[in-house]
């Protein structure tokens, strides 16, 4: 998940830098794969008024400008733009600037006039393909500042990966939320807007169990058209294309608040809308741009006409919102995850509603992001909003768990009083009654959340796992009479592959028998009675290669160049059972001065 600075400060009140962010978020288990700093690749290049331009003594078509770059005096820079005149603000590269396709700036000759810079067009700062001239900026950007942070460009984008079980992480106001409860700053709360009841202009009706509650918004008299500046941003990103403004919104909001939604363009709907199972057969053409087949009891979306819709995971081409739209039916429900997993899997239909839905999504949120959804689609294209219907039930039930604070140590080995667990946890947003015995109640966004280890975790999240004392208690000396020579041979052995870089491979003892034939020499195999799998662990391993090879194998597969394994392990034939040590390279051998590398 991708989502930059700026947006995650309209969450978070906060003075910690980007760095100082993303290794928080690594302590709170948000690990972060980057930092991408936007303005990067223009460093170097600074807002320039042209005072002057003269005409080159030796070139009708090159000009020399007297440039104002921020520093004591101008610099003199010749360019071959037809548009470069007195009196212009431009984008002016300086030494050491580099360029799209690696054209590195420095001062330079020409035609005998010394140039010390660069204006650039458009195109040469990648932009876009316009190449008429220089870019001409506005005229009310301070001379020497930074082109990137005049045009809003100084921003930086993390790039977070997620486990399965943080889908209260997978938005923006979840990652800013886990930080505040950490310290990093302070959370700042959703708008709260009043719920108008609607006057159901479109009935909707649930035959699905998977879908429990669903509401909707009839927004009327709408202007559609392109997204403004500043959603396009937030949406590029997050990597996602801007589509619309009313596509944007919803998917603005999905990586805002994690709740997937979903705009119809309500001219297009016949009839009113049923979520039922599906009977098997029906075909669905995606926004994605694929037919869906769908199978017996998958969630569908559907009108008079038809299947419109996968509940939860991709919406139809037939009632989509475009350019043309004035009315639109706004939905926002809740789809049980199991079954949208099932039906997204078989179809191979990746989207990020389902992703967040599989993970879960928070409950409580889904009618105050369906308000806040439709307020900024009436903010950017105008029109009305008549109210929110709701059908069904609105199941965001809460978990109480019984929880003892003195787990925090027998658990997780850190030593803190119960008052300081209790304020861990209602900084992440549950509720706690009670001191030595505590009624925890579960936040509607945790998911997971069973038992009492599951709160000790979360109390080490939020404190930091490096609170956690690192030191082992001492052990008493034992000597041992007449140590087993066996046990002190595998000792050896594994301390051995290890000095010599193996990694440790602990394999299964049964294999496949054609692979066990391979290597039993003369010996006769053991054979299992009730094999656990017919096929690969029917006989007990003569050797400690067949199970390193395929190791190996499937290191190869995921990438791994170079390898180099080792087992120590028993072997076993139908008379003995031998403890052997076994090791296995492969890939490039290292450099070496006496010749050249070699593949193992």
């Amino acid at each position: 998940m991708k989502f930059s600075l700026s947006w995650l400060k309209e969450h978070l009140n906060t003075d910690l830098s980007a760095e100082q962010l993303a290794e928080k978020m690594v302590t709170l288990g948000i690990e972060v794969e980057g930092l991408e700093s936007e303005g990067e690749q223009f460093n170097h290049v600074v807002v320039g008024h042209i005072e002057t331009r003269v005409k080159h003594e030796d070139s009708d078509k090159l000009g020399v400008c007297k440039v104002h770059v921020g520093e004591k005096e101008p610099r003199q820079i010749v360019c071959g733009a037809p548009n470069a005149r007195d009196n212009l603000t431009v984008a002016v590269a300086l030494d050491g600037a580099v360029l799209p396709g690696d054209f590195v700036i420095k001062p330079t000759k020409i035609r005998g006039v010394k140039s010390n810079g660069m204006i650039c067009s458009v195109r040469e700062l990648g932009f876009g393909e316009e190449h008429d001239g220089i870019w001409e900026l506005e005229t009310d950007y301070e001379v020497g500042t930074p082109l990137a942070t005049a045009l809003g460009l100084d921003d930086v984008v993390f790039d977070v990966s997620l486990t399965p079980n943080r889908g209260d992480a997978l938005c923006v106001y979840g990652i800013a939320r886990d930080l505040a409860a950490a310290g990093a700053g302070t959370l700042i709360a959703p708008k709260q807007l009043p719920v108008k009841t609607g006057q159901k202009t479109v009935d909707v009706k649930l035959e699905h169990e998977g879908c429990t509650f669903f509401t909707g918004q009839m927004i009327e008299g709408v202007e559609n058209g392109e997204s403004p500046a500043w959603l396009k941003k937030r949406l590029e990103q997050a990597g996602l294309r801007p589509i619309n403004t009313l596509a944007d919104v919803t998917n603005y909001m999905l990586m805002t608040y994690g709740q997937p939604m979903h705009a119809y363009d309500a001219d297009k709907l016949k009839g009113n809308i049923t979520v039922a199972p599906a009977k098997g057969g029906e075909t669905l053409e995606g926004l994605d741009g694929n037919t869906h087949e769908l199978a017996a009891g998958d969630i569908a979306i559907m009108d008079d006409s038809g299947v419109i819709g996968l509940a939860g995971i991709v919406g139809g081409e037939s009632t989509s919102v475009d350019e043309n739209t004035k009315r639109v039916f706004l939905e926002v429900a809740q789809f049980n995850r199991s079954n949208i997993a099932v039906t997204g899997q078989r179809l191979q239909c990746n989207t990020d509603a389902r992703y967040r839905f599989e993970r879960g999504i928070d409950r409580a949120m889904t009618v105050p992001a369906a308000l806040l959804a439709s307020e900024l689609m009436v903010e950017l294209c105008g029109g009305t909003v008549s109210g929110i219907d709701t059908f069904g039930t609105e199941k965001a039930e809460q978990t109480v768990i019984e929880f003892n604070p003195e787990k925090v140590k027998t658990f997780g080995g850190l030593d803190i009083d119960a008052s300081e667990v209790k304020a861990l946890l209602e900084k992440l947003g549950y509720a706690v009654t009670g001191a030595n015995v505590m009624q925890v109640t579960v936040p509607t966004f945790a998911q997971g959340m069973e038992n009492e280890a599951d709160l000790v975790e979360e109390v080490l999240r939020i404190k930091g796992f490096d609170a956690v004392p690192t030191q082992l208690p001492p052990l008493p000396k034992v000597r041992v009479k007449g140590a087993d020579k066996g046990r002190n041979a595998d000792r050896v052995a594994r301390r051995t592959l290890a000095s010599l870089g193996y990694i440790e491979c602990i394999n299964y003892s049964f294999i496949n028998r054609q692979k066990a034939e391979m290597f039993k020499g003369d010996e006769s195999l053991l054979e299992l009675s009730n094999p656990l799998d017919a096929e690969e662990m029917s006989t007990m391993r003569p050797s400690l290669i067949p199970s390193l090879l395929d190791a190996a194998v499937k290191n190869i597969a995921r990438g791994e160049k170079e390898i180099r394994l080792g087992e120590v392990g028993k072997t076993y034939t139908e008379k003995s059972e031998v403890l052997k040590a076994a090791a296995l390279m492969a890939g490039k051998a290292p450099k070496h001065w006496q010749g050249d590398v070699q593949t193992s």
